[in-house]
């Protein structure tokens, strides 16, 4: 009987490889755009499950936040989306997204470095909470409204649903294991220190951007119609489209009752069951 040689054995494992490669890593996993930008969603996802859980929990321990002030801090984070997000819509039609994610990821990441700094010099009070919140609310309509568009120019409309099937396990990953490794570095860094963890996957994110070419990156502004105006029309839209307003009605609900949740769950967790 005669045996393989081991050189035939390496060709096969290696074209075995190569094969899995090819089915694998085909389609947009090809631009080397797409795949930073995908790593740079992925990257902060997993980083902002560190705020989600460091930034309340700073509030609660550290700072023996009322429940009124809890609610204060969760509204202020969530109100950006009720003041500006029509706006920023409108707004980055206007400008090309890539800088402004860019920008966006760097002021975030100072503004969470705001809490570690003032923690270290022993100044932080919940009113710094207050204005990091807002301004990280402010981030994720904007800048997340910024990375939707900048992914669907890049891909194109008739691979929207490959981008969507692409980002969505990075995301969804982030928010089974993040809160995970959010709980062991807030356990070793306390809160407000694990904190700048966060801030770093934003400049990171910001340095990965840098890099990406984005030719289909260009503004589209149609005709001279006002922002006002532009608002109108896409409110017209979604109410006489059934199906975009039931999402609308659905997201402004889920919005509420989850914000209204996290607010108090965090009190009765920490100071009621007094878990870690």
């Amino acid at each position: 009987m005669l045996m393989p040689r081991p050189e035939d054995e390496a060709m096969t494992v290696n074209e075995r490889l190569k094969n899995f490669s090819r089915r694998a890593f085909r389609g947009l996993w090809l631009s080397r755009d797409f795949r930073r930008v995908w790593a740079s969603l992925t990257l902060t996802s997993f980083g902002m499950q560190i705020t989600n859980l460091a930034l309340p929990l700073t509030a609660a321990l550290l700072l023996n936040a009322t429940p009124m002030q809890m609610g204060v801090l969760i509204a202020l984070e969530t109100l950006p989306f009720a003041l500006i997000s029509l706006h920023a819509g409108v707004m980055l039609d206007r400008v090309r997204k890539l800088p402004v994610a860019i920008a966006l990821d760097i002021w975030r990441g100072v503004a969470l470095l705001a809490i570690p700094v003032a923690a270290w010099f022993g100044v932080l009070s919940i009113e710094i909470l207050f204005v990091v919140g807002f301004l990280c609310g402010v981030t994720n309509v904007v800048g997340g409204a910024a990375y939707q568009v900048l992914l669907a120019q890049m891909a194109g409309r008739k691979r929207l649903v490959e981008v969507n099937a692409k980002v969505s396990p990075g995301e969804q990953s982030a928010a089974l294991i993040g809160p995970g490794i959010a709980g062991a570095l807030i356990n070793a860094l306390t809160a407000p220190f694990a904190i700048a963890v966060d801030a770093l996957t934003f400049f990171a994110s910001a340095l990965m951007l840098r890099r990406l070419e984005a030719k289909n990156d260009i503004p589209h502004v149609s005709g001279n119609a006002g922002v006002w105006r532009e608002i109108g029309e896409g409110l017209k839209l979604v109410k006489g489209n059934p199906t975009l307003r039931g999402l609308a009605w659905l997201a402004g609900l889920w919005q509420f009752l989850h914000h209204m949740q996290v607010a108090v769950l965090i009190l009765f967790a920490a100071r009621e069951l007094s878990l870690s």
